[in-house]
């Protein structure tokens, strides 16, 4: 069913069970350790240099607004959240590349798949700068878009649904973004990418919208990213390669 969104989310789901197979384990290892080191460098990150704003701010309030430092770790709490989410995913996912490329390829052949050349690992190496454009051809691809929803903010009126259009199309980039992997395995560009997406609007969207959840619970979000690319991969093996995406 193409446009059931449930049907994306289980998914989604399914990744998680994938994770601690014998045969996949070890290629969700390195994203792993990946994604662990960029989260603790950019809260880690976020603190230091927060935390010397806020002291550089209590240095010129009066006593009596001394509060307001509380006030700002607040927001900035907030704030980091929501960075989060739509941030950390793309960056994580940026350094993680190549190895969510083979994450991707060894949960077809698990899952009973068929691909033309496996990959080792020297060839994961060597795959480096093409994975790195392929990401930055998705980043390309984000930008305007988010920059013009971003612009819905301030318009009148039209401000009271830009925070839902917002968190759809945030939902929708990640549903682009996982996706991706498996299609680049067996060689599918990112045009006919679009256009399978397209197709399976509602199960991509329910998809994404998963991962953006879950990427909010602390200590799970570190397991999202391979989660992602393991229901990712089962879900394009099982709905979308007998599609007309290969036509």
């Amino acid at each position: 069913m193409p446009h059931n969104p449930m049907t994306g989310f289980r998914y989604f789901l399914q990744g998680f069970a994938w994770l601690n197979r014998p045969k996949i384990r070890p290629y969700v290892i390195i994203p792993l350790i990946i994604n662990v080191l960029v989260y603790c460098l950019v809260i880690w990150a976020g603190i230091h240099y927060f935390s010397q704003l806020t002291h550089w701010v209590e240095g010129m309030l009066p006593s009596w607004l001394a509060w307001l430092s509380w006030l700002m770790w607040l927001i900035f709490i907030l704030s980091g959240l929501l960075v989060m989410v739509y941030t950390f995913t793309l960056v994580a996912n940026l350094i993680g590349a190549p190895f969510n490329g083979f994450l991707a390829e060894q949960v077809i052949l698990q899952a009973g798949g068929q691909l033309p050349a496996p990959s080792s690992w020297h060839h994961v190496v060597k795959e480096v700068p093409r994975s790195l454009l392929r990401e930055g051809r998705k980043i390309l691809y984000y930008l305007p878009r988010a920059i013009l929803l971003l612009i819905l903010f301030i318009v009148p009126i039209v401000h009271v649904v830009a925070g839902v259009l917002w968190f759809l199309f945030n939902g929708w980039m990640m549903a682009v973004e996982y996706v991706d992997y498996p299609m680049d395995v067996e060689g599918i560009d990112f045009p006919t990418l679009q256009k399978t997406l397209r197709r399976y609007r509602g199960m991509g969207l329910g998809f994404g919208l998963g991962v953006m959840l879950f990427a909010l619970i602390p200590i799970v979000n570190f397991f999202v990213m391979p989660a992602a690319v393991c229901g990712a991969s089962l879900m394009w093996l099982r709905e979308f390669e007998h599609s007309d995406s290969k036509r």
